[in-house]
């Protein structure tokens, strides 16, 4: 069995973005090498420097122009 989720590589201008995503979602969406996709990001990153937790930067609130 090789298990409910799959990993899959996005390039993004001269970057690529690491995903998992559920077996069932790839076939649904129909997921293939060179398919041109739109992909929403939502993470929580924690970053370590010096051994200690870097605590993240509070969100920005819109201003009206």
């Amino acid at each position: 069995d090789p298990g409910p989720y799959v990993d899959v590589s996005l390039g993004c201008g001269n970057t690529t973005l690491l995903a998992r995503v559920t077996r069932k979602s790839k076939e649904r969406l129909n997921l293939r090498p060179g398919l041109d996709i739109f992909a929403v990001v939502k993470s929580v990153t924690v970053e370590r420097r010096g051994g200690r937790s870097a605590r993240p930067a509070p969100a920005s609130t819109p201003t009206d122009a």
